[in-house]
């Protein structure tokens, strides 16, 4: 297991909180290039990915983080908890902890907290969300 590996599964009992959906598009064989990075964001190739953790602004205690991505392949699905990578995930489905595991939130401070996902597409390109939710004393 390499260091990237050890260091998120020791962030595994880190928690936190929510996601809303994002979408990028990527650019087909066929096409040119796109010329402005605004460019990928709509189209027919669009990524869309969705959390367990959308549209909530408290957490509780315990909560499954799964990343729910659109019909293209993904290399991997990235959880970050405050802009630290706690989590990397290769296989569907993409859960944070790995299958069957929780987000315990009571492992982290109470107080806002930003939840990130990011979905790395086989083809090149990625797809971002974050939300912010509470975590409660």
């Amino acid at each position: 297991m390499n260091r990237r590996a050890q260091a998120a599964r020791r962030l595994v009992g880190a928690a936190a909180v929510g996601t809303a959906a994002a979408a990028v598009a990527l650019p087909s064989a066929s096409a040119d290039p796109p010329t402005h990075p605004h460019d990928y964001l709509a189209g027919s190739n669009a990524l869309t990915i969705s959390s367990t953790l959308d549209g909530r602004t408290l957490l509780p205690q315990r909560i499954h983080w799964t990343v729910i991505p659109g019909a293209l392949h993904v290399k991997e699905v990235d959880f970050f908890i405050d802009g630290r990578l706690a989590w990397v995930e290769h296989a569907a489905p993409y859960t944070f902890g790995g299958d069957g595991n929780w987000l315990d939130t009571a492992l982290l401070t109470p107080g806002l907290h930003m939840f990130t996902t990011r979905a790395i597409i086989t083809a090149g390109g990625k797809a971002v969300d974050t939300v912010t939710a509470r975590v409660k004393a």
